[in-house]
């Protein structure tokens, strides 16, 4: 038998809820799914409350509260008819960013932003990093694909830029379009035991980095 404790607060589910509804303002977003409050009304439903109480003062925001799991049905049948911003627990966000990337490209088609918040749920910290961790069986072989580093330096940028003054945000704005232009066709090698890949065209790029932004994975 085995037993697992989880640990969630309130104040990190307002301020996962407020830095949701805040970024689809600016995206001009929907605030779309949420975690599993039925079969957890005290642990996610903690989330939820939150969500709920951030949508009342963000009433000009289009909020869609779903189930995670309809939430993961959803973005493969019609859901990202606009741009979303998923709030999630970890797990589920985890979750979430390995399905959504490859429906644009691949994983490596996005960065992932670590943030820390004050008491006015400003952002006073970023960090910043690819998605998918490191690729020791791509060292020294040059293959791996930089696109998501390329874009967490430029996600970097746009948080100074926020903090010190609209003229740090050129470079990203750069990185992104740089990003978004065709790559070569390549032939992928096999990596740790996998079955060779067909020759295909690394590119997250061509529609990832454009389409793919209009989907935000918010975490907790």
């Amino acid at each position: 038998m085995a037993f697992r404790k989880e640990r969630i607060t309130r104040s990190t589910c307002r301020a996962v809820a407020e830095y949701a509804f805040r970024t689809a303002e600016r995206m001009g977003a929907r605030v779309y799914g949420g975690p599993k409050w039925t079969v957890s009304p005290v642990y996610e439903g903690m989330l939820k409350e939150e969500l709920d109480a951030a949508a009342e003062r963000h009433p000009e925001t289009e909020y869609r509260p779903v189930l995670i799991d309809a939430t993961y049905a959803g973005l493969l049948s019609g859901a990202t008819d606009a741009p979303l911003v998923i709030p999630a627990l970890n797990r589920d966000g985890d979750c979430l960013s390995d399905l959504v990337l490859p429906m644009f490209g691949s994983i490596a088609g996005a960065e992932s932003v670590l943030l820390a918040f004050d008491e006015d749920y400003e952002v006073t910290v970023a960090m910043a990093e690819a998605p998918h961790g490191t690729a020791p069986a791509l060292q020294g072989k040059d293959l791996a694909d930089p696109v998501a580093m390329i874009l967490a330096c430029g996600a970097l940028l746009r948080h100074g830029a926020d903090r010190h003054g609209p003229t740090a945000n050129a470079p990203p704005g750069r990185s992104t379009r740089v990003c978004s232009r065709p790559w070569p066709r390549v032939s992928r090698p096999p990596i740790s035991g996998a079955t060779p890949a067909r020759p295909s065209s690394l590119q997250p790029s061509s529609t990832g980095p454009d389409q793919a932004r209009g989907v935000v994975v918010a975490g907790t």
